[in-house]
């Protein structure tokens, strides 16, 4: 995510088209698919040249993976209590 926001920063679409293809094929890997559709559509916007579009979807990307994070995290920890409780 760092690289994609930095790449966008700068201001270099190509990069981040490329870097949102990447991170499409990792997040439809682990049945993230919200987040791989959204990151094939800033794929797509970076490939036109729309950088508003793409400032857009970089920060609903953010919120996005935030979001999931924040779940992912609730879930180890609970995880990591249970197991903790067994041992």
């Amino acid at each position: 995510m760092a690289e994609l926001e930095s790449l966008h920063a700068a201001g270099d679409l190509a990069q981040t088209g490329k870097v949102a293809h990447t991170l499409a094929g990792s997040f439809f890997t682990v049945a993230m698919t919200p987040l791989g559709e959204r990151c094939r559509e800033l794929e797509s916007a970076a490939k036109a040249g729309d950088a508003p579009e793409c400032a857009a979807l970089v920060a609903q990307v953010r919120r996005d993976f935030d979001a999931v994070m924040v779940e992912v995290t609730a879930a180890r920890q609970t995880w990591q209590a249970r197991s903790a409780a067994v041992a």
